[in-house]
């Protein structure tokens, strides 16, 4: 992992890609995307990136995968060192090695060897307890392929059981001025804590 970005060199805003290369009905059909014209969103990806927004998010499940394809148009006409990819753990995860074969998805469409970050998107996603998704997380980046773990939508309890039995040092929360439920709850005093 020599020369890659860490996360104190992240631009505060990130390139988040719900939507991107999709007619927002991608939850409905898988053939739209044959008629699809990709230029205006690659015009707007490569604006972004090249006014130093550096952290790209993304999920296998926007737009039946093709958002994974898309962005690997993307990826490849930029240094790897100079972007930060954060992919999820979706879908339900049944069993554990269901968490390393989403991961590899994501490196395969990408043409990746590893992310810098695999997040766990909220703990409804996995029918394994958060922290035994979370121990297999863990496992998948002894091996390389994550530099970093991540979680994000979690309650107040389930983040503390993170924090503590695994050391978490990062959190993705809602936080805007019309929502304050991370607020509310505590969530962003104990992540400030």
């Amino acid at each position: 992992f020599q020369r890659m970005l860490e996360i104190k060199d992240l631009y505060p805003l990130a390139i988040w890609t719900y939507g991107l290369w999709a007619n927002r009905y991608e939850s409905q059909s898988q053939e739209w995307n044959s008629i699809f014209d990709d230029s205006k969103d690659m015009e707007s990806l490569m604006y972004q990136y090249k006014n130093w927004q550096n952290y790209i998010e993304a999920s296998f499940i926007y737009a039946w995968g093709q958002t994974m394809k898309f962005l690997w148009k993307f990826l490849k006409q930029i240094p790897r060192e100079t972007i930060y990819i954060s992919v999820k753990v979706e879908s339900l995860v049944e069993k554990p090695e269901d968490i390393e074969q989403q991961l590899d998805t994501y490196l395969e469409i990408m043409w990746l060897d590893f992310v810098d970050e695999y997040k766990m998107h909220s703990p409804t996603v996995s029918k394994l307890w958060i922290q035994e998704t979370y121990y297999h997380m863990q496992k998948i980046g002894e091996k390389g392929k994550v530099r970093y773990l991540w979680a994000c939508n979690l309650n107040i309890y389930q983040l503390k059981i993170l924090h503590k039995e695994f050391d978490s040092k990062t959190f993705e929360g809602l936080y805007n001025l019309e929502c304050k439920a991370n607020e509310d709850s505590g969530i962003l005093q104990y992540c400030q804590e």
